[in-house]
């Protein structure tokens, strides 16, 4: 999610590069996964006046909002985390440091990732836009993007890898395809276009999420006597029906 949302990650804080995963940006969004969904999305207003107030004086009540902390609010801190454009005395939210990173890194960007086509949009042509994609968009769709793709993709993998572990051949299959890539599992992992060219693994993926709903939140409701029409669909009275995370999709 996040080579998909952004061109680069620092090093010190890209997930495959910390063998513990704890790295910050990994902690901090598993941190955000918790009740306080629930209060973001019934509650919002609630929760804006919530994470407006010192984080001091909210972790007195809960230690809940921490992760939100973390990745949306600046603190004042003598460590910074990242070097680059930041001095030393402040230590930003780490979405606002991973949207600086992307604007002011010297390297390779990708035109196709999140960032660079806000960051660009402008300069389209056929834009409606004339004017630069204001910092404070580019962290809110950036904080959108990554909280929402720490949901669907483990359930989509964890099924994916059940499915496989019962499939002895496709097992030996994958495992082959992997290794003619990745022989030494110490190195770092091989890139997404690389992973993207093995056949076996790219449709295993697509029929994982083929066979995947959205992760649940909250209880099921029953549609009604008279039958309902979601989202364009007709849906029969007796169907259960529910609302996936984060995305408000119904299934």
């Amino acid at each position: 999610m996040n080579d998909f949302v952004f061109s680069d990650i620092p090093d010190n804080v890209k997930p495959m590069a910390s063998v513990e995963f704890d790295d910050p940006l990994t902690i901090a969004t598993g941190d955000v996964l918790n009740w306080t969904l629930w209060l973001t999305r019934n509650f919002p207003a609630l929760s804006s006046i919530i994470m407006r107030l010192p984080s001091s004086l909210v972790s007195m009540v809960t230690s809940s909002f921490e992760g939100a902390n973390q990745m949306v609010q600046v603190k004042t801190s003598t460590h910074n985390l990242y070097s680059l454009s930041l001095p030393t005395h402040a230590r930003k939210q780490i979405i606002s440091q991973l949207v600086e990173h992307e604007k002011n890194h010297i390297g390779p960007k990708s035109k196709d990732c999140v960032m660079q086509r806000l960051l660009n949009a402008h300069r389209d042509s056929e834009s409606k836009i004339s004017i630069p994609t204001p910092d404070a968009t580019l962290r809110s769709e950036a904080v959108g993007f990554t909280l929402a793709g720490t949901a669907d993709p483990p359930n989509i993998l964890a099924l994916g890898t059940f499915m496989a572990a019962r499939d002895s051949e496709m097992q030996k299959g994958l495992y082959k395809e992997l290794k003619a890539i990745w022989p030494d599992l110490r190195s770092p992992a091989p890139s997404y276009n690389l992973l993207h060219q093995l056949p076996l693994l790219r449709g295993i993926i697509k029929e994982s999420i083929r066979f995947t709903h959205g992760v649940a939140t909250g209880p099921a409701r029953l549609v009604g006597a008279g039958g309902a029409r979601i989202g364009g669909y007709n849906v029969p009275a007796k169907a259960s029906s529910f609302s996936a995370a984060a995305t408000s999709d119904c299934s």
